[in-house]
Parts: C-alpha cells; structure tokens; sequence
C-alpha cells in the first residue's frame, strides 16, 4: 500500500496573528467545514482571516443575537460557529442550544430535535442548500470531538455505548451524499478507516452500520485516489531535482513546494548539484562540506593538515548536522523571512494503526526553524502518549486520547460463571 499524506496548510498572516481571542480556532473551523476541499477556488488562508475579521467587526455579538431571533439562516450559522470556538462572545456557550440551531439549519427530519418536535421543520429565512450542508458539517464535527471527550472515548466500548461516533459519521454521510466534502468529512472518514486495524475481526450492528455508508466511504475512496496521484506527479518531480526541492542541509528535511522556494548557494558549483537552502542558518552548516566543492582551487576531500590557510580543515574540526531541541524560538524567528516562499516538513502519523498516513505542514509565512521545532515537539508528544500503549512484545493496545477499557464478556459467559460459583457455594 501507499503512503497517504494528508496536507496541512498554516498560513497565518502575522499582521492578524491574536486580533481576537481564539481567532485562529474560528478560522480553521471556517476551512474545516465551509469549504470543499477539492474546489481549487478556496480562498487563501490570508482572504479567510480578513473576511473573518469583517464578519467580527460588522456583526458583533449583540447583532448576532438578533438575527438569531429572527432566524437569519446565514447569521445564525456564523454565532454557532463563534459559540463552538468562543471566538469574540462574552460567556460560555451552551453547546446543547448550539446543537439544535444548527439541526433546525439542516431542515433534516431525522435530526433529534425536529424529531422532539414532532417532525416539523422550523421556518428559517434565507436558507440556502449550501448552509445546510455546512450545518451538517458542523454537527458532524461537534459529534466528532464530543465522542472524544468520553471518558473512554476512541475505544470500541463507547462506540458501542454511545451515539456520538455514529452521529458524526451519519452527518459526515449525508454532506457526502449532496457531493458536499469539507476537510471534517475526510477527517472522520480517515479515523474509522483504522477501526479496521485497532479491532479486527469486529463486525457488530454498530460498526456494520457505519460500515455500510457508502457515500462517506465512496468520498474517502476519491480522497485517497486524489492525493495517491498527486504525490505520484510530485515524486517524480522531486526526484528529477532533488537539489532544488530538499534543503541541502543535512538533518534539515525542510522542503520546497515550488522550485523558487529555496535560494541557491551563488558559488561555482555546477547548475545540475547546486543545493539549495531554506534558510542562512542551514547554508552556515552545510558550507563546511559544500566549500570543497564551490570555491575553486580547494580539493574534493578535506585535509587534515593544518598549514595556516583558513580555508583547509584542521583535524579536530567535525560537520555538526544536528540542531538545538532546547531552543525557544523568539517572536522573529517564527515569522518566515521571505513571505511567499512556499515550504513544508512531513512528519509521520504516530498511531501505530495508521502506520501509512503522514502529515505535511505547509506554509508560506512561518519559517522553516519554525517547521524543524514543530516537528520536534510533535514527535516528543507522540512519543509520550505513546510510552504506556506499547507492550513488551510492542503491539500497541490504544489510540491516542483514549484510554483502557474493561473486557465486558459475553452474557452467556457471565451466567455460566454465575452459576458455576453457586455449584461451589452449595458444595461448600
């Protein structure tokens, strides 16, 4: 099988960067559930924070509420969503009153609190087919996180034992249904995909049920298609200038997604092997190697002779590849120098039941020390949560987030105990 890698994009302009309170949780939501990831006419993550920003600006609180009132399809999706970020509203929201806003913007029979109603769809103004799929979204992705916030949550026993999970996957369904797919859609899709992998063999109602939504998982199928062949024609492009799309610095892994991303070293080396760098800090620590090769008249190989030329290696001098894990990155050094340049870092899943998805974090405004330190710090989480999952024989026994669940037997089995220690008691 293939390796999926699944794109993160963090671009967040610094100019907008803590404008609000949880202003960058809003405008990730907005891309999570508001936008088909497949339409290339998204707009960029810079357009979503200013339209963000108007949104806030032109309809505060006190505004929302009113078209709440007045049942104001489009001003009612925006206060659930400020509601489920707490983004510029004073008081903590009431996630059940969230719930049935967004339902009644479905205009869905199903939904539990037009059922409570007696299957009467509740008149709202100015609702477009478009904002009920996103409601949909909205209700996949607050059932979606709700389940893992079960104290067993991510475990088989509260997907048999609580609605949530399936809830989220019915929305995640019917989006996919009206040929509507947000990123929450595939995110759904792409964790009960490993059901598979944590539980084999287990076919109960429950996941059969899940398992037979064939819109949700026809659209993930076209998901892993999609992203197969896009990184088919990237491989090959990579490969034909690896020079020009891997930063030339060893350890590094920082990469370009354009070919003008990097800056190439401006010595004589040849065109076809010039490396090229994503920053001054990495062109510092591979220019003890690449000098041998760039300045004319110094040999290939270094020497170990010290004859007092600055330019020849002395013998206790050693190439240090590695970078400080310790480092705090200041104010300036998360921002990317050259805005625009388009880089990104992969870093691997660290489910052991998802051995095959990577994660790619893309970014034009962030800077690539920014991207060594985030995929450091990640890999030193997952290897925490990690630390007591993996056994002596080192099969992992859980995903991240949720926790051990008893063994519930068979009911068959528990009479049979039952009056097995009775048989004993009277023998006794």
């Amino acid at each position: 099988m293939t390796k999926v890698i699944h794109e993160v994009i963090f671009d967040i302009p610094p100019e907008y960067y803590g404008a609000y309170p949880n202003l960058d949780d809003l405008v990730i939501l907005k891309e999570e559930l508001t936008y088909d990831h497949r339409s290339r006419s998204n707009p960029s993550c810079r357009r979503l924070y200013q339209e963000t920003i108007r949104w806030i600006e032109e309809y505060p609180y006190e505004r929302l509420k009113r078209g709440v009132d007045l049942k104001d399809a489009p001003l009612m999706l925006e206060y659930c969503l400020r509601q489920l970020t707490q983004c510029a509203v004073p008081s903590r929201p009431d996630y059940q009153k969230v719930l049935e806003m967004l339902e009644s913007l479905t205009g869905n029979r199903s939904m539990s609190s037009i059922v409570r109603a007696g299957g009467k769809v509740p008149h709202i103004n100015k609702n477009t087919p478009l904002i009920r799929r996103c409601a949909h979204a909205a209700c996949a992705w607050m059932f979606f996180s709700s389940h893992f916030k079960l104290p067993t949550g991510g475990s088989m026993h509260a997907i048999e034992t609580n609605p949530l999970m399936h809830n989220a996957a019915f929305n995640a369904n019917l989006c996919a249904r009206d040929d509507w797919q947000p990123r929450i859609v595939i995110r759904i899709a792409n964790w009960l995909a490993s059901l598979r992998h944590r539980y084999p063999g287990t076919r109960n109602r429950v996941t059969r049920t899940i398992w037979d939504m064939k819109h949700l998982w026809s659209a993930y199928e076209d998901y892993t298609k999609r992203r197969i062949a896009a990184q088919i024609k990237e491989y090959y492009e990579v490969n034909t200038a690896k020079n020009v799309y891997i930063c030339g610095a060893e350890n590094c892994d920082v990469q370009a997604v354009h070919k003008n991303a990097f800056r190439a070293c401006s010595g004589n080396c040849p065109p076809e092997t010039k490396p090229h760098y994503c920053s001054k800090l990495c062109q510092q620590k591979h220019w003890f190697v690449h000098r041998y090769v760039c300045k004319k008249g110094i040999p290939a190989d270094p020497v170990g002779v010290d004859d007092g030329d600055p330019d020849w290696v002395d013998a206790n001098e050693h190439y240090n590849t590695a970078y400080p894990e310790d480092v705090v990155l200041s104010a300036s050094q998360v921002w990317s120098s050259r805005p625009g340049a388009d880089i990104c870092i992969d870093v691997q899943n660290p489910s052991p039941y998802r051995p095959l998805d990577m994660f790619r974090i893309r970014t034009r405004t962030l800077s690539p020390a920014f991207l060594r330190y985030f995929r450091l710090h990640w890999d030193l989480q997952a290897n925490n949560l990690y630390a007591d999952d993996v056994t002596s024989n080192g099969d992992s026994e859980r995903e991240v987030g949720t926790k051990r669940t008893p063994i519930v037997k068979p009911r068959a089995a528990r009479v049979g105990q039952t009056k097995a220690r009775m048989d004993r008691m009277r023998m006794s």
